[in-house]
């Protein structure tokens, strides 16, 4: 198709679902250089945009944003077939195009602050979801087989696309047995008809491939009269197995591989995206490492208000706006105080935070029980690592391991980013305490240090797949004063504020990486370090006189003019 013929195709598509546009080459690449950032709606901007690209041969259309646009993708390829996936029966008719691979294209619109977000095999293998931060590719090749209206999506047919497969390694839809109608078959229930309901929704839920306790956790509500619930059990435990006898659990074998892709296909992926941008990525798990004392809780509290509230982190770290979970394994209490200091002292909301108890890794139980409630999270900060591995041996690899692919498991559930806080050893400048697979089976782990207990706190990064790992945050702590909403009662508490960092700090970061340099050569490279913008100038007379308090109190010598730490500083 010509330049021209495509743009005014584009534009129709454009007009049609209310969605900015943009060029594709034949692989469905972008041909822009920001891909569906580069989107446009307006019919001139539109026509000028595809007239600079005359190597587009489709059309992207930018999903969720203001258009509220979700495309359900179904794949039958590459051993997938999405087709299979019972929810498809669940929803709405809508506007269908057949992709050249004999897929479908299903058009949706979202209700406004809809959670859904793209994702790849999620829900079922074959079916990926285009929301926000996504895009569809439309051109001749595409078929449109149902002409009817875009549908709009209720939160019933929400929660069924939300709802990834089960943890417990059975390929079945817990978002469609929420919602599916095993309530309704037993909510008039009438005497003498318990025995038939039950046994008839029970048999429903098993088809879908549920398992047995969550079966069990579906049907305790319906305890009938006479019942105890260990009766419950009991009753509904026989018609399980009498269901399963009877063949009516599906026969699926679940596969955990990735598809075999070309190095093309992998490198022209979507770069990564970001909850607070260059620290935190989208989706993954990561590690917040300190020694005790260090300040950790504060920091993960101030992360976790920045991404609650979509305000820029230390401010000038964009922030994607999310739902938070703390999952605080010890001190609940203490963790609300906090996040009720830092919303009172900088008048950002704790609504979008959510406390609950730590998210036990030692095995999937914790796991499973958030994903079946329905409500998912995008940031969950799990505090700490030791309360989360009860029983675990944290110098084992193998034992640690595991626990971090559980953590794994609860970032595919609800594509969000888990982050573990945890300790050093003894030996700071070691690192994260215990096995070494902590650190390796990660994406990311930010160091938190507290020079000598005082105010001033700086998060570092050690690791990070996604990114550069030279990104340095400075925080300053600062005493508040806290109200109790309920007694009126006032207390103190600590709040992190962002900072510029000290000379000697900097100073300490240039001399880990690079030992004797000259005060000179110091000065130079804390010039060019990748620090924030909002951090002040440093002049060479500041690092002149941190370098001599440095040797003077014995953390760096001086050797000829040549500066090196000592042992590593800013650790203790």
């Amino acid at each position: 198709m010509l330049a021209a013929g495509l743009a005014h195709s584009a534009a129709e598509l454009a007009d049609e679902f209310g969605a900015p546009v943009f060029p594709l080459r034949h692989d469905k690449t972008p041909c822009t250089a920001h891909g569906f950032k580069d989107a446009v709606a307006t019919e001139e901007a539109i026509y000028e945009l595809f007239e600079r690209h005359q190597d587009a041969a489709l059309i992207g259309i930018a999903t969720g944003g203001d258009a509220r646009l979700l495309v359900v993708d179904i794949d039958r390829k590459n051993g997938k077939d999405g087709f299979d996936w019972t929810g498809l029966r669940d929803l709405p008719e809508t506007l269908t195009f057949q992709t050249p691979s004999g897929g479908q294209h299903r058009y949706y619109r979202l209700p406004p602050g809809s959670p859904l977000r793209c994702s790849a095999s999620v829900v079922f293998d074959g079916i990926d979801l285009r929301a926000d931060g996504g895009y569809v590719a439309q051109g001749e090749s595409y078929k449109r087989i149902v002409d009817l209206p875009v549908a709009d999506l209720c939160e019933a047919e929400i929660r069924l696309l939300s709802r990834p497969r089960p943890l417990s390694g059975q390929i079945a839809d817990l978002h469609s047995i929420a919602v599916s109608d095993a309530a309704r078959r037993v909510r008039d229930i009438v005497p003498g008809a318990w025995h038939d309901n039950v046994r008839d929704t029970v048999a429903h839920l098993v088809s879908k491939g549920v398992a047995d306790d969550m079966i069990q956790s579906l049907m305790s509500p319906f305890t009938t009269a006479g019942f105890t619930e260990a009766d419950t059990r009991r009753e509904v435990q026989t018609m399980i197995d009498g269901a399963r006898r009877k063949g009516w659990a599906p026969d699926v074998t679940e596969t955990r591989y990735l598809p075999i892709q070309s190095a093309s296909e992998i490198f022209s992926a979507e770069p990564p995206e970001w909850l607070i941008d260059g620290l935190v990525p989208r989706v993954g798990v990561g590690l917040l490492n300190g020694p005790s004392g260090s300040g950790k809780t504060y920091v993960a509290v101030d992360a976790a208000m920045a991404v609650a509230n979509g305000s820029a982190y230390a401010n000038n770290h964009p922030t994607e706006k999310g739902r938070v979970l703390y999952a605080a394994g010890e001190d609940r209490a203490g963790v609300a105080r906090r996040i009720i200091a830092h919303s009172q002292y900088s008048g950002l909301s704790d609504a979008g935070i959510g406390v609950w108890q730590g998210v036990s890794l030692a095995g999937l139980h914790d796991i499973e029980h958030l994903v079946s409630l329905g409500n998912r999270y995008d940031f969950v900060i799990n505090d700490t690592l030791s309360r989360a591995t009860p029983g675990l041996d944290e110098n084992s690899n193998s034992e640690m391991a595991a626990a971090i692919d559980r953590a794994y498991q609860l970032s595919a559930a609800w594509r969000c980013f888990v982050l573990i806080v945890s300790h050093t050893g003894k030996d700071a400048a070691k690192g994260v305490r215990g096995a070494s697979a902590l650190v390796a089976n990660v994406d990311t782990v930010l160091k938190v240090t507290r020079p000598g207990r005082g105010s001033l706190v700086s998060v570092t990064i050690e690791k990070q797949k996604s990114g550069p790992e030279d990104i340095a945050v400075d925080l300053k702590l600062e005493e508040v004063e806290v109200t109790s909403p309920a007694t009126g009662e006032v207390i103190s508490d600590l709040v992190v504020l962002p900072t510029g960092p000290s000379a000697p700090i900097l100073c300490r970061r240039v001399l880990h990486a690079e030992p004797g340099l000259t005060a000179k050569g110091v000065f130079d490279r804390v010039t060019r370090q990748r620090i924030d913008p909002c951090n002040p100038g440093v002049t060479f007379g500041a690092v002149k006189a941190a370098l001599s308090r440095m040797v003077a109190s014995g953390e760096t010598s001086n050797d000829g003019g040549k500066y090196s730490l000592l042992a590593r500083g800013g650790d203790e």
